[in-house]
């Protein structure tokens, strides 16, 4: 199918993966919490390189088509995936599930409160929360 990284031409491919195991460096990176579970994906291949993005709410499918690949649509890199297979397009999430996002970005925060005290304050002090356990 094609789609779009960076404004230029690329292939999609709507994928599931199981998030993989992470090392140490990626404590608090946004699939931490979530290894194990498969979600859907998009497999983004362009110039004789591939890489997979979430697309678990259909935020991927939009990055990738409607805003072009552009990196003012925010996307989840999936660094460690594991048994990727490849689905129909029937099955792809083309709508974003903005309610779903949210939540899980505030499942995410209250993880990181959990599990970080001291990362969850500096994301406040920075302003990625407005208010404890909320998204922005």
């Amino acid at each position: 199918m094609q789609g779009f990284w960076n404004g230029l031409p690329a292939e999609i491919t709507p994928v599931t993966y199981e998030i993989g195991p992470h090392d140490i460096d990626a404590a608090l990176w946004w699939s931490k919490r979530l290894e194990g579970t498969r979600r859907q994906g998009l497999k983004i291949e362009q110039d004789g390189e591939s890489f997979i993005i979430d697309n678990e709410y259909g935020d991927g499918y939009y990055k990738a088509t409607i805003g072009k690949g552009s990196p003012t649509h925010g996307h989840k890199s999936v660094h460690n995936p594991i048994e990727v297979r490849e689905i129909s397009y029937s099955f792809l999430n083309r709508g974003v599930n903005i309610k779903a996002l949210q939540q899980e970005q505030n499942k995410y925060y209250e993880w990181v409160k959990g599990t970080d005290i001291e990362a969850y304050t500096k994301m406040v002090n920075a302003h990625v929360l407005k208010t404890h356990g909320k998204g922005r």
